[in-house]
């Protein structure tokens, strides 16, 4: 049963593959020929290798809308890396009418490529048409299934459908195919971090970081596993970083005062730390009566140990040492 999503094209090439004569792009993308009933036959051919090799996938936050705004509607460029370039600038941007139309070039002029359906699988995932996705994810395993960045797609679909167990396998070929892939280790992380399995997010958490080393959702989230996992210091350090690189939040700085307050019994520290979270008057994530109540409520606690100190101090017998 095809979704309702997908559209008319797809829908027919599902029930008869012939009909796909009725869409150039989707004929190119067999590598020039339409499926038999038995179902769709794709070699990887050997001239994959030239649409692969050297080529090194980056954090998504690395991209930037330029090229997209730049080259929106313009003649396609001659060279296939830079028509790339900007299907995936376009796609950083969500202008996915302009993957589309780049995705389909791509496919037409480089039909040995991988990255004509993989554009084109990107695009359906953002409409939710997760059928056509997966078979255009799959038809660019089928071109180059040595490239990591493929298997990432094909298991960011199957997150999106709620199929964790395949989204996680998929990940795993990804990172190792490819250890630099940060989204990959991303995901790992938050599905090893809802299981409570803190050694392992920990370790991909480490991984995102490596590549992405001012990533905040990282930060957190390896400084709550290393907590878990008895590494306190590790945390401290995480949630520093995250306190300097996040100025518009007071969260950070609290669970930094926290950890000393708690872990570190460290009452002074604290107390220093839930200061600087309430003279941060940008931020409003943590209420300001909540922190003035925590820094009363602590400020006994100090107290306490000092009165008592100097109340030894008052009773001590004359010609006692000080």
């Amino acid at each position: 049963m095809v979704d309702q999503n997908t559209d008319l094209t797809f829908a027919v090439f599902k029930q008869n593959p012939r009909a796909c004569l009725a869409s150039l792009s989707l004929c190119l993308l067999g590598l020039g020929g339409c499926a038999t009933s038995g179902g769709v036959k794709l070699p990887v051919p050997d001239e994959s290798h030239l649409y692969v090799d050297g080529l090194q996938a980056q954090p998504t936050q690395a991209l930037t809308n330029e090229l997209c705004v730049k080259y929106s509607g313009q003649p396609l460029e001659a060279d296939w890396r830079k028509v790339a370039d900007i299907a995936s600038s376009c796609a950083r941007s969500e202008n996915w009418v302009e993957v589309q139309r780049l995705g389909e070039a791509l496919a037409v002029r480089e039909p040995h490529a991988p990255w004509g359906p993989y554009y084109l699988s990107l695009v359906s995932e953002s409409r939710g048409q997760f059928p056509k996705a997966l078979w255009m994810s799959d038809l660019a395993l089928r071109k180059a299934p040595q490239v990591g960045m493929l298997h990432l797609q094909k298991a960011r679909i199957h997150w999106r459908m709620g199929e964790t167990s395949e989204a996680i396998r998929l990940c795993e070929k990804a990172l190792e195919l490819d250890s630099k892939l940060s989204e990959a280790a991303r995901m790992l992380a938050f599905a090893e971090h809802r299981e409570r399995e803190f050694q392992s997010s920990w370790k991909h958490w480490g991984m995102v970081l490596a590549v992405q080393p001012q990533d905040r959702e990282g930060l957190l989230y390896r400084s709550e596993a290393a907590l878990a996992l008895g590494k306190t210091g590790e945390a401290i350090e995480d949630l520093e970083k995250l306190a300097t690189l996040d100025k518009d939040r007071r969260e950070p700085k609290m669970r930094l005062a926290k950890l000393f307050e708690e872990q570190r019994k460290d009452l002074e520290a604290a107390l220093k730390l839930y200061r600087e979270a309430l003279a941060n008057k940008r931020a409003t994530d943590v209420p300001t009566l909540a922190i003035e109540a925590k820094i009363k409520s602590l400020e006994k606690k100090v107290q306490k140990p000092a009165e008592r100190a100097l109340a030894t101090d008052s009773v001590k017998p004359q010609g006692a040492k000080q």
